[in-house]
């Protein structure tokens, strides 16, 4: 399987890698979970595929340092390849610290699709480790 240019033929891949699926009720969505229950939000069209990973919520950053935690990102996000930082806005209350990525379909190959979502895992991992000194400490 060389092309991945069908929602069919990325599950189908995503299954054979040992990844566990499920689409949301409305089947746009495909939380995508591995191993490790590291979790993606996917959406599927017939152009491209696009992933969002949830870091945390505005809530659980110091409030005092949230302008701080933004810029990091903004920083963050000229160094990193093929995904990138964001704000999911739609929980008004709380907005999402996100990652984002996504690839056209039209020419999806295996290599592409893995790269990405190693990069998503690693990328995710070195948030968490910039972010952690500006988390609220849980009582």
């Amino acid at each position: 399987m060389s092309k991945l240019n069908t929602k069919e033929s990325i599950i189908e891949f995503l299954k054979q890698e040992g990844y566990e699926l499920t689409e949301k009720e409305d089947g746009n969505v495909l939380v995508i979970t591995d191993e490790d229950d590291f979790t993606i939000f996917s959406a599927i069209t017939d152009k491209q595929i696009e992933f969002v990973v949830d870091i945390c919520g505005e809530k659980d950053l110091k409030k005092d340092k949230i302008a701080e935690v933004y810029r990091m990102l903004l920083d963050l996000n000229t160094e990193i390849q093929p995904s990138c930082y964001g704000i999911d806005t739609m929980e008004s209350e709380n907005p999402r610290i996100v990652l984002v990525d996504s690839l056209p379909l039209e020419n999806l190959d295996v290599n592409e699709l893995q790269i990405s979502l190693s990069s998503l895992a690693q990328n995710t991992l070195n948030a968490m480790e910039v972010l952690t000194p500006y988390l609220k400490t849980k009582q």
